[in-house]
């Protein structure tokens, strides 16, 4: 479906068009609570930008894939 007028926050912190949204169905929500006391109400295949310590690259990963202890991007 495409959507005229929806807006949401990009990885920047910037407001971005929302361009498409397909229906998924329903799925659980999971709170990922961050130690900073940040907290997101998500599904296990939403995608986070994960923080590597070791060489500095940041990559895309799905909520499934992230573990305690792992640093996830916030903008």
């Amino acid at each position: 479906t495409t959507v005229d007028g929806l807006t949401t926050v990009n990885h920047l912190g910037r407001d971005a068009m929302v361009g498409f949204v397909s229906d998924q169905g329903i799925k659980q929500l999971y709170r990922v609570t961050t130690k900073s006391g940040v907290s997101i109400k998500t599904t296990l295949d939403h995608k986070f930008i994960l923080l590597n310590d070791e060489d500095g690259l940041e990559a895309w990963t799905e909520l499934s894939e992230i573990n305690v202890g792992d640093r996830i991007k916030l903008s």
